[in-house]
């Protein structure tokens, strides 16, 4: 799926910046022998991301936390 966005991207002359892009495993933990590249640089993997004021967390308890707190 990378492949074929960087793809596209070349195409439409969009740059995706592997700095502000992050890996995320819901559910469960991040698989640690598993590298994902954007233009051969690395993505990171994290716990937890912020989207539009929300963050999504890996595991099902933070992220109920979180949105209690947003309630």
């Amino acid at each position: 799926m990378l492949e074929i966005c960087e793809a596209y991207g070349c195409i439409r002359d969009i740059q995706f910046n592997p700095q502000k892009s992050q890996l995320l495993t819901i559910g469960g933990n991040n698989p640690v022998h598993c590298n994902l590249t954007i233009s051969n640089k690395a993505i990171q993997w994290c716990a937890n991301v912020k989207y539009l004021g929300i963050v999504v967390c890996n595991a099902k308890q933070n992220s109920q936390k979180h949105l209690n707190h947003v309630r």
